[in-house]
């Protein structure tokens, strides 16, 4: 993601694709499709967290899972 034209680096965990895809009904090992899905909601939590003070932001199983 960037903030003005600083490039930061952020992340989401393996787990969090891998536990959001069961709701979806879709395999596990399918991340790609999976962060694909959810790209713009991952970016959003990112911001969030940068915007919050997180110097690189990840994104984990609880925020990216309903309920």
């Amino acid at each position: 993601m960037f903030a003005g034209d600083d490039r930061i680096d952020c992340r989401v965990d393996i787990a969090a694709l891998r536990d959001r895809a069961a709701p979806d009904g879709t395999s596990p090992n399918d991340l790609i499709e999976t962060f694909k899905r959810h790209r713009s909601t991952i970016e959003r939590i990112a911001s969030e967290q940068y915007d919050t003070g997180a110097t690189m932001p990840v994104v984990r199983t609880h925020q990216l899972t309903p309920g």
